[in-house]
């Protein structure tokens, strides 16, 4: 296993660094067409740009930025060794990269993490009536765990949350939200300590305190488990 691990390390690094010859090679034989003879601080921003724009068509931003790396780390190491006296790389703009698309999960999941058969506790009524305020009303998993009693609204069935930048909007969940809201106040004061002053939390963890973002994803991820999903469940993906 260690031959294997150091052989691996090895192909890694030898692919690497012929990435990066490539890559390097790609540039020079561009600056050659151009009729470029000068040294490394002859070469401009401009030049790379030029460069850039030549192959854009081509490749994806994600390739640019990766040949914009190598020539910035190519020029670190002229730089650290005397051969250049700035990094021309660094004057040109990274190419903007795509943002990933949101992993998601579907309703059919969602579902059968609320409908599947459990046990009444407390803990997992409470479970229940935050995934339905998590997947229903799309709050935060700070936002979740930091609001009290008095800002939930049944009647309205709404929420006061305070949000990023501290602040607050009114935030509507709907019918089944209510009914797991209300089931799960209803066993509340099971899990309140009598040692301790009573918090005005909305959800509690077991010793009776607020629950805290770590803990509503350990939870979330025990249901994932007790239901068989075969995947991992965040609360930002509900």
């Amino acid at each position: 296993h260690t031959a294997y691990r150091r052989q691996r390390q090895m192909c890694i690094r030898y692919s690497t660094i012929a990435a990066y010859d490539a890559d390097l090679r790609g540039m020079i034989d561009h600056l050659e067409a151009m009729a470029f003879t000068g040294g490394p601080d002859e070469l401009d921003a401009n030049r790379i740009r030029i460069w850039l724009s030549t192959i854009h068509e081509r490749t994806q931003a994600r390739t640019r930025a990766r040949k914009l790396s190598a020539l910035r780390s190519f020029f670190r190491f002229l730089v650290k060794n005397g051969l250049a006296t700035r990094n021309v790389g660094d004057e040109v703009l990274s190419p903007k990269l795509p943002r990933p698309v949101p992993r998601a999960i579907s309703a059919d999941e969602v579902f059968s993490m609320l409908e599947a058969d459990m046990a009444d506790t407390p803990l997992n009524r409470r479970d229940l009536a935050m995934i339905e305020l998590l997947y229903g009303a799309g709050l935060r998993a700070a936002e979740l765990v930091a609001l009290d009693i008095d800002r939930v609204n049944l009647t309205t069935r709404s929420a006061r949350v305070v949000g990023k930048g501290n602040k607050e909007r009114i935030v509507p969940f709907g019918r089944k939200a209510e009914a797991s809201i209300r089931r799960w106040l209803e066993r509340r004061p099971e899990l309140v300590d009598a040692r301790r002053a009573e918090t005005e939390a909305l959800f509690l963890n077991a010793k009776g305190g607020r629950l805290s973002t770590r803990g509503l994803r350990l939870r979330l991820r025990r249901r994932v488990l007790e239901v068989a999903l075969g995947r991992n469940v965040t609360p930002h993906m509900l």
